[in-house]
């Protein structure tokens, strides 16, 4: 056995392969006394063996002789396969058309007992035939098929499952390597499924087809016929119900795109009826997927719907539905997969057919049974899985938008069980215990592996009930307002009742009372939404009609509200609840004089102590619910201002009282006194003069403090930054404890000098006017409008303090942006930087990635407080406050316009203090940055553009480039360096943060590209658009394209298609068109000479980058947007530059003819003289993927189909090229790329940073 395999290893397969030979190698692999080395050499013989010349017919020798082993034929098999998909054009030079009768001997000589990966692989390698030379050289086929459709129920398998993947790939949008289909597949399938008849009427333009159909049946009649015999047999054996499951996918596959009319000639629907009523599950399943494919085609008939889908809502339809629906559901404790299959095609189905109700509603109640086919819904909706009845939640929430008296009457005689089924299934089930026993929670453990993802599928459950309660209001206000009411306060009042025995050491934030609760409220809500949709669109006579039924909703709201203001909870998860829903009532349903807000104030007042230590769960709810109170008052503040002012000294009495309480933190004292700004700001009730002075009172003594020059002094430099934010010996104290060398921080425990340091850094920021000032300006601004009463207001309060605040926010954002540099650093040991990295590190809870639950998570950082994690927390959250509250601070000055950008000496220091110490930020600490510089470019006037935008957008690209290329560096080193052993967990978060992170500075930078005037007339030459402003201005045009080259070439595919986008639109404004077209010439004048830079940059630099992606298997699925990209350079700037066509000849096997007539076509100069032909966007995608063939990367899901044993890779012939391409030699594959001296890039004048590593096609470039 050795000495054979040794022979396979040194004689290298020749041309003239012994059989015996494959056969003793295959022997050796299968041998269980065979050594690994004979194994290794086996498999190498055989793998090369692949590649020789007679490969094919040596498999089809091994495949068709039935003595041989199934392990040997199915080599064979192998052999012909690999042959057929790689090396067609030598196949066929080799055996001519024998290849077609080689696969049909092969189909034919499968026997009853054949493997079935010997027949599946048998018909696979049809299928490839078929899909490469089905109509050109295999006319027989259709018939072959016949042939072997009428043999034997093995025979049959294999027709099927040909026929169903032919039906599949033909409708396909584009193929595994992301070509698109062409039209041939299609048509071949159409031609002999349909029948004859039909295609002639239907299609006359087919009569230069070639001929490839047997016969005049269509192989919808034979499917048809063949099942029309099989259930009419009383019973049917095991192979013909597997048999039947097969015809019925492969009908499935032919739903979307088959003629209807064969299916109601051929009987089809009543066929499938007696399918579902069979006592087979498979086969009711099978026929359910058949009518659900049938059902969501997008465009139907009249006469199509009555003969299609209205037979299964007639009264004989859903009853028959309904039976096979109860018959699975009769044993709903012991389903297996099958038949909770069958439950779900229940009810998809019958969310289909609910659409032609939408659609055509007149029509098909005529010809329905309306009240039956809204009782089987709600019979369906009625199931404990939450996946088997959300299709029919949905299309129940959208018939009761329809405009139909039938359906309207139809839908209020199932109010009652509806609001009842709503009602419970608003309950938040997925925070329930795991081990509870109930049912609906079992099924939702069962059907989605991962917590995030069943949390996502619960929110959009309730909020379809949400939408269902509104919608049932809507058409029945009165009775389902009272209904609900009378609902509500019985589970309320009855969880009060329980809660009276509550303990806080047992609190827990999701116990099954406190989701009761919320469920009511948001039934509650959605009931109120509801109410006042029907009272906005009712028309004036029927309002007034309901008088006395309006007033009594309201009395009755009212007094409801009212009983809940008089009821007290300790459990303080309920009492917020239960005060957030008080909240929402008030401020949308009640009238601006109503008393119910000053009621609420006065319970705020009477309940908002001092928050208890939040050192258990307890604590964080109460703290919770301190917290919310001044959000609550801030939000009646806005809605009932004149009421506020009327009540304003017992309101402004009650605030101080809260403020002589010990313990009330500076953020609740801020957001207290917001509210009172609030109240005063949005009244009318009182004069201009009187509100101005209110306002100058409150906001003078803060302005006061941002004037103060201790403060001033205090800010000089960053030492004494971080004694104000009192963490200066916080850095010695991690020296002494050694945490440079402690692995876990939150297992060192804290000293008592620890405690203090941590008590320390977090009450001292709360001495600084941050917080009080970030509160008033956002109560100042929020939901105020320019140009309006209360902007007016606002504005007079702050424009005398803008300028007094900016010069000392700047250097406290520039001081916390710098926190984490090492300079700041380098007085201190060199473990000092290693604890800073780490001290920065915020601890981050992602959803679908962290592997902790969000409570888990929190519970971890509480008990961590008394540890070195907790002082670290402590710093970071001391640091972070600073750097938040500066950010809301600029936003909200940015909405004040002149008053903000109007200072001339601004831009130069709000860009160096937002972005000279950015790189030191973590990745989700810069999006924020990213967000607030949208912010603050966006609502710069267009008269401030000019000098205002050019510093900060220049600094933010190159401090952002720099930043992401660093951060994608360290990120593809952390995943190859496997001496790196960081946590999965870890990773992925990282990684998605990363993803976040560039997601936003691509989408900023694509909103500013975006930003065209749609006529350069639109604006004041001296108010030029964000556009404008940048193809304006070379320091941003340097920056810019780079930044944009290099996200090219970073590992996220939604960030590369966005930024692709962005350089073809910035393409079309700054290259005109090769020749004249519907697009037109450049709207926006550019510089000659800059223009001409940007042209060979992008010519050059983002060529190359794009080539690159297009050759990486990372991006196989955006190759046609990098296609698009690269065929717009080329058509575009080959007429004006040499450059693109030099990058073209550096690629391997690129001849001059070749890249010369490539680029002809691209450009619309290839037709005859003086005459030009435009190539549409879609053509050229698909010409410059056909093009740049040879060097596409495959997605992994197609790696390793290719090459096998022969690295070489022969490309099919096309009709669009001719030109085949040859393998890449060695020396070719050593090429490099050539990027100019020291990386600097021609014509930008720019040095580059270093871009993410250029592998693979780096190598191409010459």
């Amino acid at each position: 056995m050795s000495g054979i395999a040794s022979s396979m290893a040194s004689t290298s397969a020749p041309p003239n392969t012994d059989l015996s030979n494959l056969v003793s190698a295959l022997d050796v692999i299968y041998n269980p006394r065979s050594s690994n080395e004979d194994r290794k050499n086996a498999t190498l013989y055989l793998e090369e063996a692949k590649a020789q010349p007679g490969a094919a017919s040596h498999g089809f020798a091994l495949a068709i002789d039935t003595s041989h082993p199934a392990v040997v034929r199915h080599y064979g098999l192998s052999l012909l396969e690999f042959s057929v998909k790689y090396k067609w054009h030598d196949l066929l030079e080799e055996t001519g058309a024998a290849v077609t009768d080689w696969v049909f001997q092969l189909a034919k000589s499968v026997g009853p007992n054949e493997p079935s990966y010997l027949r599946n692989k048998i018909a696979q390698i049809w299928i490839e035939i078929a899909e490469t030379c089905w109509i050109e050289r295999w006319n027989s086929m259709d018939e072959m098929l016949t042939q072997l459709w009428e043999a034997s129920p093995a025979h049959q398998a294999i027709v099927l499952y040909i026929l169903e993947s032919l039906s599949e790939d033909s409708v396909a949008k584009d193929k595994g390597d992301g070509v698109p289909q062409t039209s041939d597949l299609f048509r071949a399938c159409s031609e002999i499924f349909n029948p004859l008849q039909i295609l002639n009427e239907q299609c006359p333009d087919r009569a230069g087809m070639i001929p490839i159909r047997c016969g005049t049946m269509g192989w919808m009649d034979r499917l048809w016929t063949w099942l029309r015999g099989s259930l009419a047999q009383p019973s049917m054996t095991n192979t013909t119900e597997e048999t039947c499951v097969q015809v019925m996918r492969t009908l499935h596959s032919v739903m979307p795109w088959i003629v209807l009319r064969s299916i109601i000639d051929c009987d089809g629907i009543s066929l499938l009826a007696k399918a579902l009523g069979t006592g087979s599950t498979g086969i009711r399943t099978a026929a359910l997927e058949v009518l659900y494919a049938l059902y969501h085609r997008p465009r139907y008939s009249d006469s199509e719907v009555v003969a299609l889908a209205c037979p299964f809502l007639t009264t004989q339809g859903i009853s028959l539905l309904r039976r096979s629906y109860e018959s699975i559901m009769a044993d709903l404790e012991d389903l297996d997969d099958l038949q909770y299959l069958c439950l779900r095609r229940h009810s998809e189905v019958m969310c289909s057919l609910s659409s032609f109700l939408e659609q055509r509603p007149n029509l098909v109640v005529r010809n329905s049974d309306l009240r039956a086919t809204l009782d089987f819904l709600l019979v369906i909706l009625q199931n404990p899985s939450h996946v088997a009845s959300i299709p029919v939640l949905h299309s129940i929430s959208k018939l009761f938008v329809i405009e139909s008296s039938d359906i309207t009457n139809g839908l209020t005689q199932l109010i009652g069980p509806l609001l009842e089924i709503c009602r419970r299934r608003l309950l938040k089930c997925e925070y329930m215990a795991s081990e509870s026993s109930d049912i609906t929670l079992r099924f939702l453990t069962e059907d989605f592996d991962t917590i995030p993802e069943r949390h996502a599928f619960v929110g959009n459950y309730r909020r379809y009930c949400a939408t269902v309660v509104e919608r049932i209001v809507d058409i029945s206000p009165f009775e389902a307002m009272q209904y609900i009411l009378s609902q509500v306060d019985d589970e309320i009042v009855a969880v009060f009742k329980e809660e009276q025995s509550f303990d806080p050491q047992q609190f827990n934030s999701y116990a099954l009372r406190v989701l009761q609760v919320d469920a009511q409220a948001s039934l509650v809500t959605s009931a109120v939404k509801g109410y006042l949709n029907w009272l906005q669109f009712c028309s004036r006579e029927k309002a007034q009609e309901q008088t006395q039924a309006r007033e009594q909703v309201f009395r009755d709201l009212e007094n409801w509200c009212n009983k809940l203001l008089s009821m007290e909870c300790k459990n303080p998860a309920i009492q917020k609840r239960i005060e957030q829903l008080l909240c929402e009532i008030t401020t949308s349903f009640f009238p601006l004089d109503s008393p119910l807000p000053i009621r609420i104030c006065e319970r705020i007042f009477e309940h908002s102590g001092p928050s208890v230590a939040p050192s258990t769960l307890y604590g964080e709810a109460v703290r919770e619910l301190v917290s919310y109170r001044p959000r609550m008052l801030q939000k009646l503040a806005m809605r009932f201002a004149d009421l506020f002012m009327k009540y304003y000294e017992q309101i402004e009495a009650g605030v101080n009282r809260i403020f002589s309480q010990n313990g009330i933190e500076a953020k609740l004292k801020a957001e207290y006194q917001s509210a009172l700004l609030i109240s005063i700001q949005r009244s009318s009730s009182i004069s201009d003069h009187e509100k101005h002075s209110k306002l100058k009172q409150m906001t003078q003594p803060i302005i006061a403090m941002w004037r103060n020059e201790d403060f001033a002094r205090a800010l000089e430099d960053f030492g004494s930054f971080c004694q104000l934010l009192g963490i200066e010996e916080i850095p010695e104290y991690f020296l002494a404890c050694k945490a440079h060398s402690l692995a876990d921080w939150s297992s060192y425990q804290l000293d008592e000098r620890g405690k203090q340091l941590r008590e320390k850094a977090s009450s001292q920021p709360d001495t600084l006017p941050l917080q009080l000032t970030r509160s008033l300006l956002a109560a100042s601004t929020d939901r105020v409008r320019p140009r309006t009463p209360e902007f007016d207001s606002a504005l007079a309060q702050w424009r005398d303090g803008i300028p007094v605040i900016l010069p000392n926010l700047l250097r406290l954002l520039g001081h916390s942006h710098g926190f984490g540099s090492p300079e700041k650093w380098s007085n201190f040991p060199d473990q000092m930087r290693v604890i800073v990295q780490r001290l920065l590190v915020d601890r981050v809870w992602q959803s679908g990635i962290s592997s902790e639950t969000r409570e888990d998570f929190f519970v971890k950082i509480r008990d961590s407080r008394t540890k070195l994690e907790g002082l670290a927390s402590a710093t970071r959250a001391a640091v972070r406050g600073v750097r938040e509250q500066c950010y809301w601070i600029l936003h909200c000055m940015s909405q004040f316009g002149d008053a903000f950008y109007g200072h001339l000496d601004l831009p130069e220091p709000l860009a160096n203090a937002l972005y000279d110490d950015a790189s030191s930020l973590s990745s989700h600490q810069t999006c924020a940055l990213l967000k607030l510089t949208g912010t603050i470019v966006d609502g710069c006037p267009p008269a401030s553009r000019g000098h205002y935008l050019p510093p900060l957008i220049t600094k933010m690209l190159v401090r952002i480039d720099q930043k992401l290329i660093s951060e994608w560096e360290s990120m593809e080193q952390k995943t190859y360096d496997s001496a790196n052993e960081q946590g999965l967990d870890q990773e992925m978060k990282s990684e998605s943060v990363l993803r976040g992170l560039t997601g936003a500075a691509v989408n900023l930078v694509s909103s500013w590209i975006k930003q065209r005037a749609p006529k350069p007339n639109d604006y004041h030459k001296d108010s030029p658009s964000i556009f404008a402003i940048i193809l304006g201005n070379h320091s941003i045009l340097s920056n810019l394209i780079p930044f944009c080259t290099h996200v090219l070439r970073m590992r996220d595919s939604r960030s590369c298609v966005t930024i692709i986008q962005a350089l073809r639109d910035l393409l079309a404004e700054v290259v005109p068109a090769s020749i004249s077209s519907q697009e037109g010439e450049p709207r926006f004048e550019v510089d000659k000479g800059t223009a001409i830079e940007i042209r060979d940059y992008i010519a050059s630099e983002v060529l190359k980058a794009a080539i690159t992606s297009l050759n990486e298997s990372y991006f196989a699925d955006i190759q046609r947007e990098l296609a698009a990209l690269i065929g717009a350079i080329l058509s575009r700037i080959s007429p004006h530059s040499q450059t693109p066509r030099g990058v073209l000849l550096s690629l391997p096997n690129m001849s001059e003819d070749h890249v010369d007539s490539a680029l002809r076509k691209l450009t619309g100069l290839d037709g005859e003289a003086g005459e030009t032909r435009i190539m549409s966007e879609r053509k050229q995608k698909t010409f410059v993927l056909d093009f740049l063939e040879g060097l596409r990367g495959k997605a992994i899901a197609e790696q390793g189909k290719i090459f096998g044993s022969d690295p070489r890779r022969v490309q099919k012939d096309r009709k669009t090229n001719n030109q085949a391409w040859m393998p890449l030699d060695g020396q070719q594959q050593q090429q490099q790329v050539t990027l100019g001296q020291d990386g600097q890039s021609a014509g930008l004048g720019i040095t580059r940073g270093e871009s993410p590593e250029l592998t693979g096609v780096a190598e191409m470039f010459g």
